[in-house]
């Protein structure tokens, strides 16, 4: 985590930066202070390699102190970004950046330990540990704020100054913009979203989906070229960019108390993907529109989890969603890390889950049942991604191998329209 931070620093100018995405697979961003900014610009990277300035925006409102710099496009950014209206009083921050003392030691880079003391119009104050001086802080300004939870560091702002119009109100305060001023950034010069490249078209997944850990990978090649070729097809046919399918279903992709970041996981839209070609294949359909989409609303749907946990685990949640998004007798798919998962629940063990989940009345006399949950609960079809995998594909590698290539993609859905409805 403290790693991936500091990778993600950028020096500017005498100040600092932090580079994050754009939802754009031609460019890159870096996010820092106005007042950070020169009339030439020169930016270097966490090891100092040089990088290249393709455009500068500064927030079209001069009262407030960021700006957005386009540079030449950086591959493989994991960074994690959430709203800092989601940050509780007194949570734990971390702030990093370039201060001037350190500029000319091996370690060029600092981080300051802090808090979220409160944010008002979109302006957070971060109170860091030791109550460092102006002097320690200098350069450091334009660095990136980051939400510490759970061995994760999500980036929500950008430190623009010092706290205070005295220098003795200045010691260990720091005025941050939340990400949410980058925003506005993006919206009024009409520039890419501040989000991970590959939301911009689902052909961006297609090198990361359908990864079988077979015996002998030669066995289902064919298969792959196959799935591959379908998932070409549908991009072609105006498949909806992951990007408008995140706007349009929102938390409801994801499993009960999963963290907001989530829905930008690459491993939920390469599942995604996977989903729709498998969604494509069974009904035999070449284009997956927004009419199509519609109609397998109540019919499939796919949620995912970053839990590493058995996903049994969570199946009352599972059967939750189930019913908020799904007709009877709908199927929905879960994927979540774990690569030996079981392909369906127990049937007594998801009889002992209905039976919890449906026997707290929701209105009504005390001890009645509520058996129109439990029934509908019973209709539907529950599996999981990567146990269908397992079961469809990795443990039938060899029939796969025999088949001629003309019957793959049928075998293929014979054997998923078995637990995918």
């Amino acid at each position: 985590m403290y790693e991936l931070i500091s990778t993600y620093c950028v020096m500017v100018n005498e100040a600092s930066g932090v580079l994050v995405s754009a939802m754009s697979s031609q460019y890159s961003y870096v996010l820092t202070a106005r007042h950070a900014l020169k009339e030439t610009n020169t930016l270097t990277d966490y090891v100092g390699n040089a990088m290249n300035v393709i455009d500068v925006h500064q927030h079209p409102d001069a009262a407030f102190d960021c700006a957005i710099i386009k540079v030449d496009y950086v591959p493989n950014i994991k960074q994690t970004c959430c709203s800092a209206s989601t940050v509780n009083h007194n949570d734990k921050l971390m702030f990093a950046g370039f201060p001037e003392l350190s500029r000319r030691e091996l370690e060029k880079i600092k981080h300051w330990d802090g808090e979220f003391t409160s944010i008002t119009n979109e302006l957070f104050i971060f109170t860091a540990e030791g109550i460092p001086s102006v002097e320690l802080i200098n350069g450091m300004s334009g660095g990136g704020v980051y939400y510490l939870c759970e061995g994760r560091a999500y980036l929500i702002g950008v430190e623009c100054s010092m706290d205070g119009t005295d220098v003795l109100e200045m010691f260990g305060r720091l005025r941050c913009n939340s990400l949410r001023r980058f925003e506005d950034i993006t919206s009024h010069f009409s520039l890419s979203p501040i989000l991970p490249g590959y939301l911009e078209c689902f052909s961006s997944l297609k090198d990361r989906i359908f990864e079988f850990n077979v015996v002998e990978p030669l066995n289902i090649n064919k298969l792959k070229e196959k799935l591959l070729s379908v998932a070409d097809l549908l991009v072609t046919n105006g498949l909806p960019a992951p990007y408008k399918l995140m706007m349009q279903y929102r938390m409801s992709l994801l499993l009960a108390h999963e963290h907001e970041s989530a829905i930008q996981d690459s491993a939920l839209w390469e599942a995604y993907f996977e989903f729709l070609i498998i969604c494509a294949i069974i009904d035999n359909v070449v284009v997956i529109d927004e009419k199509y989409l519609s109609g397998l609303e109540g019919k499939r749907r796919i949620v995912y989890s970053r839990s590493e946990k058995n996903w049994l685990c969570s199946l009352a949640d599972i059967l939750k969603a189930a019913k908020n998004t799904l007709d009877a007798e709908g199927t929905i798919i879960v994927n979540s890390p774990q690569e030996n998962a079981q392909i369906s629940p127990p049937p007594s063990y998801l009889a002992n889950i209905i039976d919890d989940i449906s026997s707290v009345p929701t209105d009504g006399a005390l001890l009645q049942i509520d058996n129109i949950s439990e029934s509908i609960y019973k209709t539907y079809a529950i599996t999981h991604l990567k146990g269908l995998r397992n079961k469809c594909v990795i443990e039938n590698e060899w029939d796969y191998k025999e088949l001629p290539a003309s019957q793959l993609l049928t075998h293929f859905k014979g054997k998923y329209n078995a637990f995918v409805k």
